[in-house]
């Protein structure tokens, strides 16, 4: 059954240069850089706080390695800034910059980094509003519709940068998308907790610490974050490899599934030492689409499923013995559902490659990754919800000498990938939703802010020239984010592409 909707006039409450739609780090990022190059940007957020999954799902961590073989950090730009105003709070490690660590933080302190952000950058921010559909004139994006507290309202832009998560603009815009079912999580964490005590039982029994996974090889980088820099960071799928959680398992003490739920057993575990608590990541489940039924059956009974794996963890996990839920989060973390196809498609065989890739529309660079990792895959961690695992999640991640996860070869991240086929005036900004196969390629951390800045970036070139997203001056949008602090490749590269 349908009901035909009344046409109504809607009020248009802003007009703006740049629109961003979602106020997750990607978001975040877009909309500062938007507004550091002149535009007069809006961003639009339907929780109350800022972040995204990394603080609504109580993720707080970063990226998983951001460095090359050869010791070179490589991250820039907005990312690099907000780990040093991070650092200037107590907000993540004053070691956060050696090697082979994670970057860990405070989650509530990066809430009030990105709104200070925001701020200092005139953003304007709306909270507690939903992008809900795009303003079309034929192929080309006008604005958004959105909703709020008061009714349906209406936001005229120049040029819209979609930073949803889920492309929920995008893919109402006629672009061509593409469609997949991913794993979901719902994170918790949990007070209390020794972490010396848990460092401790490892340090006696290093044998049983998890290898070559989520890129912590062996006890020793766990030892290293934890005495050098304060982290405290467990591997995702570490639960697989502890003969403890295995041997309750089979005993019926603990299960590994249940009912919708699997990955039980994952056990990613992640927070600072000056904390005292830790964020758990243990539970996954196959989401088959955004239906809203089937999302908020399961949203709802993870948040009950919680209590089982912390009644584990309290019982068996070394630490924890005293510990106690302290915080569920409020919002699932999808890996992946909806992405654009977009003018060039950024490829595992790019991503892996032991030779650097170049593009003459760099708009952001990276490492290769050259292990088998989730990344290689749409469907992270399991094969299925039947119980069924990849060989790499049980064994670890493989490379080529077993030990090392980034090679020295950089990959630049084109322009292309951001932009749409068949629309105009916007962009995908979230790093899920990039042209990319498979489509978890750049989901994570600071892979989605490298892209995402540069989106900010080239819609207010956009709109400030009155060019349109798929004409854009790419030589003055690189020349901003070089302005920007963004790495871009090294000085001769730039000589080779004009830029010096």
């Amino acid at each position: 059954m349908t009901i035909c909707e009344s046409a109504r006039n809607i009020e248009v409450m802003e007009s703006v240069d740049v629109l961003v739609c979602g106020g997750g780090i990607a978001g975040v990022s877009a909309a500062v850089s938007s507004a550091r190059a002149g535009a007069v940007t809006m961003l639009v957020e339907r929780n109350g706080c800022l972040g995204g999954i990394l603080t609504s799902n109580i993720i707080p961590n970063l990226c998983n390695a951001h460095f090359t073989e050869d010791v070179r950090q490589k991250i820039s730009g907005i990312p690099l800034e907000i780990m040093h105003r991070l650092q200037m709070i107590d907000g993540c490690s004053p070691n956060w910059e050696l090697p082979n660590i994670k970057l860990v933080f405070d989650e509530q302190k990066m809430k009030v980094v990105l709104i200070e952000m925001l701020l200092e950058t005139g953003v304007k921010v709306l909270t507690h509003v939903v992008c809900t559909a795009p303003i079309m004139n034929n192929s080309n994006v006008k604005g958004v519709f959105v909703e709020t507290k008061i009714g349906r309202k209406a936001i005229l832009a120049k040029v819209v940068v979609d930073c949803t998560g889920e492309a929920d603009i995008l893919s109402k815009t006629g672009c061509p998308m593409r469609v997949m079912s991913g794993t979901c999580s719902l994170a918790f964490k949990m007070g209390n907790v020794d972490g010396q005590a848990f460092y401790q039982y490892f340090n006696e029994h290093q044998e049983e610490f998890p290898k070559n996974h989520d890129g912590i090889r062996d006890f020793g980088d766990f030892s290293d974050n934890w005495n050098k820099c304060g982290y405290f960071y467990f591997p995702h799928r570490g639960g697989r490899k502890l003969q403890f959680v295995q041997d309750s398992i089979k005993k019926g003490e603990y299960q590994k599934s249940k009912g919708k739920f699997f990955g039980l057993d994952m056990m990613c575990l992640i927070g600072m030492r000056t904390l005292g608590d830790i964020s758990v990541n243990s539970m996954l489940w196959r989401l088959n689409s955004l239906d809203p039924i089937e999302i908020s059956e399961a949203e709802l009974e993870a948040q009950i499923e919680v209590y089982e794996i912390a009644d584990y963890l309290i019982g068996h996990m070394p630490g924890f013995s005293k510990a106690h839920v302290s915080q569920i989060s409020q919002d699932i973390g999808i890996r992946v559902s909806r992405a654009i196809e977009g003018e060039k498609t950024l490829t595992i065989q790019d991503l892996t490659s032991l030779q650097s890739v170049y593009s003459g529309d760099v708009i952001g660079i990276r490492n290769t990754q050259p292990w088998n990792d989730d990344g290689k895959s749409d469907h992270p961690f399991d094969a299925d919800d039947k119980g069924i695992v990849r060989k790499e999640s049980i064994s670890g991640e493989t490379t080529k000498d077993g030990r090392h996860f980034f090679y020295d070869a950089t990959i630049d991240l084109p322009y292309g990938i951001i932009v749409p086929k068949k629309v105009e005036n916007i962009l995908a900004g979230s790093g899920k939703t990039l042209s990319t196969i498979p489509q978890t390629n750049l989901r994570c951390g600071t892979n989605g802010m490298r892209t995402a800045q540069a989106a900010g970036i080239a819609a207010a070139v956009v709109a400030l020239e009155g060019s349109s997203t798929h004409s854009v001056d790419i030589r003055k949008v690189q020349m901003m984010l070089l302005a920007q602090d963004v790495d871009l490749g090294t000085e001769e590269r730039l000589r080779s592409l004009g830029l010096r």
